[in-house]
């Protein structure tokens, strides 16, 4: 069983929203967040926020080897972009490795699922 979680707010900020304005803003919390999503293997967390499109990988130390979350910000419903700054602010020790990003005005984001569970995510673009 593939489990997607879904948010507003994400994990580790990628453009102009800093960690005053992320999880990263109560990082006890983040911190138990992140971790219920390994306990629950889940593998896609979606959120916001952010005016861009930024995928990246997250591991820590503390998880399993063979785990690792990706977090994809998706606030592609048309405002302008925010302009990548890299993942700056505090990591709290979780490695980020960026997969993908788009400077584009707007698109959508297919995530398909197969029967063995495997899970496939892209980003279409959706030309005004």
């Amino acid at each position: 069983m593939s489990i997607f979680v879904f948010a507003h707010e994400m994990a580790f900020t990628c453009a102009l929203h800093g960690d005053k304005e992320s999880m990263a803003k109560f990082k006890a919390d983040r911190h138990a967040f992140l971790g219920l999503l390994e306990m629950y293997g889940v593998r896609f967390f979606f959120a916001g926020h952010d005016h861009t499109y930024d995928w990246k990988e997250i591991k820590s130390s503390k998880w399993p080897a063979n785990y690792s979350l990706n977090q994809i910000v998706a606030g592609t419903a048309g405002a302008p972009f925010y302009k990548n700054k890299g993942y700056y602010g505090d990591h709290g020790g979780y490695d980020l490795v960026r997969k993908d990003r788009k400077d584009t005005p707007m698109g959508n984001i297919l995530a398909d699922v197969d029967d063995k569970e495997a899970v496939k995510v892209s980003f279409k673009e959706i030309q005004p």
